[in-house]
């Protein structure tokens, strides 16, 4: 359910972020980033379970990164100002 939800999000958040002169290439570090992770994030949580015998940690880590997700994403501000974005939708 989350990931589905996320090919929606992911073009939409970067356009109202960063703007679309550049969102090609915003939204192409974006996916390349989120493939990184993808290929990583097993490898780590194999790492802990392999060594502590359990997902407890495993989980622990994920739940704090999703915090520090979360808290970026509360005080992140778009980079363009939002009356140049009102400019080019109304163009």
């Amino acid at each position: 359910m989350g990931y589905g939800a996320l090919l929606s999000l992911f073009p939409t958040i970067t356009s109202d972020y960063y703007g679309v002169k550049n969102f090609g290439g915003n939204y192409g570090i974006l996916y390349t980033a989120w493939g990184i992770a993808g290929f990583i994030g097993p490898i780590i949580a194999g790492n802990v379970v392999d060594s502590t015998g359990t997902y407890n940690l495993a989980y622990m880590i994920s739940a704090g990164l999703l915090l520090v997700t979360l808290i970026f994403a509360l005080i992140i501000k778009p980079v363009y100002k939002s009356e140049e974005k009102n400019d080019v939708v109304n163009a």
